[in-house]
């Protein structure tokens, strides 16, 4: 080989790194540059009021993962409850109504169960019978467990009654909590904490 042959091999090959799958048709560039700017600005999460909530991915009542972060510009009223629970039955019975009152503002109603009717975890046949009996299918009734909730509120939700309630602002921040169920508080959280 001469020296010419050496070096245009190499540049060749210097060039063809440089340029990565954009050089070559039919394959997709692996360019961070095209890549949508995340909308998550904090380093830090947690689960208390004024906390940026932590994301969550859960499995929701058509078997598609849900992502909380993915609903960041939306004001989000999350609702822990169990299939066993009478007060969280009547909360899925009022979410139709309550949500469609805010509609304008673009809320988001997210319900997680915990418990089946048996005290054991939810499956999807669970999550899809919930929507279905309290007319959910256009709201997201996702499939939870124990597993998430922690009573120091560390590792996530301190939930300790059902229902219990985070009302998230468009900035993914908990603005307020609520344990129980009163559909006065909840219009009263919704419109004086996360729509403000």
């Amino acid at each position: 080989m001469n020296l010419q042959t050496i070096f245009k091999t190499v540049a060749l090959s210097l060039f063809l790194a440089g340029c990565g799958s954009s050089c070559n048709p039919g394959t997709e560039a692996s360019d961070t540059n095209n890549k949508e700017p995340s909308l998550v600005t904090w380093d830090e999460c947690g689960y208390f009021q004024e906390d940026h909530m932590c994301n969550i991915k859960l499995t929701n009542h058509d078997g598609e993962e849900f992502e909380l972060y993915d609903h960041i510009g939306s004001p989000i009223v999350i609702d822990f409850s169990t299939m066993w629970c009478g007060y969280c039955q009547v909360t899925a019975g009022t979410i139709p109504d309550i949500s469609s009152q805010y509609e304008d503002e673009g809320l988001e109603f997210v319900t997680i169960l915990i418990d089946d009717a048996s005290g054991l975890p939810v499956d999807l046949e669970d999550l899809q019978i919930w929507a279905d009996v309290f007319e959910l299918q256009d709201h997201y009734v996702l499939g939870g467990s124990r597993e998430m909730i922690d009573p120091e509120g560390i590792t996530g939700p301190p939930i300790s009654s059902w229902p219990s309630f985070l009302f998230i602002d468009r900035n993914m921040v908990i603005k307020s909590t609520l344990r129980g169920y009163s559909e006065y508080y909840i219009h009263d959280m919704i419109q004086n904490t996360i729509l403000e």
